[in-house]
């Protein structure tokens, strides 16, 4: 599979993940690539939901096709 396509599929399952624990589940695991799976309670929807805002910037820094670097300022 392509780095993308194994992108999407991640925040699809993290997205489904966060979801579930909104409306009552009470523990979630996501599968991290080759690190295994981590599991995920109410308490810890936070951390959740940063992993998803990390695969989707992730997901488009990918598929814009621009490519950002850090400006350095001199004076």
């Amino acid at each position: 599979m392509t780095e993308i396509k194994v992108l999407r599929e991640r925040l699809d399952e993290a997205e489904t993940a966060y979801h579930m624990l909104l409306t009552g589940t009470k523990e979630v695991a996501v599968n991290i690539s080759e690190y295994g799976s981590v599991t995920y309670n109410q308490s810890s929807a936070d951390k959740l939901e940063k992993y998803i805002y990390r695969l989707r910037a992730e997901v488009s820094r990918k598929t814009s096709g621009i490519k950002r670097k850090a400006i350095f300022i001199e004076f």
